[in-house]
């Protein structure tokens, strides 16, 4: 009797194992390339953005921060300057005009550190307004404009 017990198992195993040809689940783009998204979304106001993570390379050896300037393309003196800062050094930075899009990266080391991603309204001040991600992964990165496209959303 206990034979047929295991011999009823192991036909359900195989049975069960070769039920997978249907449809299978989509995995989102940034967890098949081995990636871990921490943040996105969509900010502004005057006070500027910052998010700050405790982060080493166990996850990923580069921290990525992907951001558009949503502001109208015909508010030309509206800049965003982004940054990542590592235990509150500026280690990577740029300024974006309205309508422009980038990725800063910063490779992580073993140790733990620090890592600020930081927006601000550029040098004549006012609002500011931006889509961004956060991702911690592969060193390798993608064109920032159809990232954010895809991960927020197209700019309206």
């Amino acid at each position: 009797m206990k034979k047929y017990g295991i011999l009823a198992a192991l036909v359900m195993t195989f049975a069960l194992a070769g039920c997978g040809g249907g449809e299978q689940a989509e995995v989102p783009a940034q967890e098949a390339m081995g990636n871990t998204m921490l943040n996105s979304g969509g900010a502004g106001g005057s006070n500027g953005f910052s998010e700050t993570y405790e982060l080493d390379n166990t996850n990923g050896e580069a921290l990525h921060f992907y951001v558009r300037n949503t502001r109208p393309e015909s508010d030309v003196y509206t800049e965003l300057k982004v940054s990542i800062l590592c235990d509150e050094e500026e280690v990577a930075q740029e300024v974006l005009l309205p309508g422009e899009s980038t990725v800063l990266t910063e490779m992580l080391t073993e140790k733990e550190k620090e890592y600020t991603c930081k927006a601000v309204a550029g040098k004549n001040g006012g609002d500011m307004f931006m889509d961004f991600a956060i991702v911690q992964g592969k060193a390798e990165t993608e064109d920032a404009a159809a990232f954010l496209d895809e991960m927020v959303g197209e700019p309206e």
